[in-house]
């Protein structure tokens, strides 16, 4: 596992989405997180989740237990690679997306033509 990571530490680029903090996220829908768990999370004012860690409006990392029980790259580690693309839209992402901005943790940003107008307002 170690080596894993550090493989993918060294990555050139890596192209990722984030999950939003509904009942609609992946994380949620694929029974990883409860519905205690998301409303802890929201009360902690997360916006958004990056390879199932947890962010804030800032996009910095959350130092919660929920993040800690992740093995992979942490939200710094994603956000320092050459080349980060994050490819997210629709309203319901909006402060997922926003946030992973504010954290510069992307390079380039693929979305939809909403997202990125609510995004300029």
């Amino acid at each position: 596992v170690q080596h894993s990571l550090e493989v993918a530490a060294s990555a050139d680029l890596a192209i990722f989405s984030v999950g939003e903090m509904s009942a609609s996220s992946l994380l949620y829908q694929l029974g990883m997180m409860s519905p205690a768990d998301l409303e802890e999370l929201r009360a902690l004012d997360a916006k958004g989740d990056l390879l199932g860690r947890f962010y804030g409006a800032d996009g910095k990392e959350l130092d919660l237990k929920f993040n800690q029980r992740v093995i992979g790259l942490s939200v710094e580690e994603v956000a320092a690679l050459p080349l980060s693309i994050l490819v997210a839209g629709g309203e319901q992402k909006t402060d997922a997306v926003r946030a992973a901005l504010q954290g510069k943790l992307c390079k380039v940003l693929v979305t939809d033509l909403k997202t990125a107008v609510k995004l300029t307002e």
